[in-house]
């Protein structure tokens, strides 16, 4: 028989939030029971998706910006500018909304257009460069933007890729609320890795937590950098960089999942119409990373934990 959990539904708080970003904390995990349905072991998702941005980034956003105020890296005068196409542009103009700073995002010049007008509809500046140089191009120019003046203070990029805040703060939060949520029945944690910042920071944590866990890191079988050391196309948006995260710790996981740009898709698409819950094909890739685990006969009885890792599309 699969486990069963004592754990009440969870509440984000019952006193008014400070601030928007307030709810990029204490979100809900949901079990899983119609998509896994036909298993013994029992699969929690935690809805990332409920925070202000709709993804993971909006707790790496903050993080990062908090610890730079608290270091002195950021005045009031402060511009703030980071290259990315990705969930952490949305996280950050929020943020930047939330707490009136004025914001640059780079991206190429290919960068959806819709999405382009969604950042603005924010209050955020877009700057995009030439689609050849791809985000090689826009990292250098917000690297000249942010010395722009010779202040130091003038303007100030996140990095997400370098900064150790993204990481620490799955440590101190993400992981710590899944332990709590189900009372320590946590026997393997599933995250894909893009920045390796999630991954690595809940992985830390559960593993002190409980030693004896699992720990499966899952990128796309198009671009098996972490397996293979090759990269390649792929359709799966926040995972497989291409290259190995810094943030990366490859004494974390217990296996590494390989997983199609299709499978993701199509557990995507399962996660919807089984469960209603609306995620990206990187929540896809997770699940069809969790769907190989417990397929195995000796985790058949094992309580796993995945992340949704963003809303999807916008």
């Amino acid at each position: 028989m699969a486990k069963t959990s004592s754990s009440s539904p969870q509440r984000s708080g019952e006193n008014p939030a400070r601030s928007i970003f307030d709810a990029a904390f204490n979100t809900p995990l949901v079990e899983l029971r119609s998509l896994f349905a036909d298993v013994e072991a029992r699969v929690f998702l935690k809805l990332e998706t409920l925070g202000p941005s709709g993804s993971i980034k909006d707790r790496a956003v903050v993080a990062m910006y908090e610890s730079a105020r608290e270091l002195g890296l950021i005045t009031p005068s402060t511009k703030v500018v980071e290259a990315t196409r990705g969930a952490e542009a949305f996280a950050l103009a929020c943020l930047a909304a939330s707490r009136q700073f004025p914001l640059t995002i780079v991206a190429p010049e290919d960068f959806n257009g819709s999405k382009v007008k969604r950042l603005e509809e924010l209050g955020a500046r877009v700057e995009l460069t030439p689609t050849r140089g791809g985000m090689n191009a826009a990292i250098a120019r917000a690297k000249e933007l942010e010395k722009i003046g010779g202040d130091s203070s003038a303007y100030w990029r996140p990095n997400l890729f370098d900064n150790p805040a993204a990481v620490a703060v799955h440590e101190m939060t993400t992981g710590p609320e899944i332990w709590r949520a189900l009372d320590g029945d946590v026997d393997a944690f599933v995250a894909g890795v893009g920045s390796g910042s999630s991954f690595t920071g809940v992985a830390r944590y559960l593993k002190r937590m409980n030693p004896n866990a699992d720990f499966i890191a899952v990128e796309p079988s198009e671009s098996p950098t972490l397996t293979k050391g090759a990269s390649g196309l792929h359709g799966i948006v926040g995972l497989g960089a291409g290259f190995v995260p810094k943030f990366f710790d490859r004494n974390l996981p217990t296996r590494i999942a390989c997983v199609s740009t299709n499978e993701a898709k199509e557990w995507r698409r399962l996660l919807m119409k089984t469960e209603g819950i609306v995620a990206s094909v990187s929540t896809g890739a997770n699940l069809a990373a969790v769907a190989q685990y417990v397929g195995l006969r000796e985790n058949r009885n094992k309580t796993v934990v995945t992340l949704a890792f963003e809303r999807g599309a916008r």
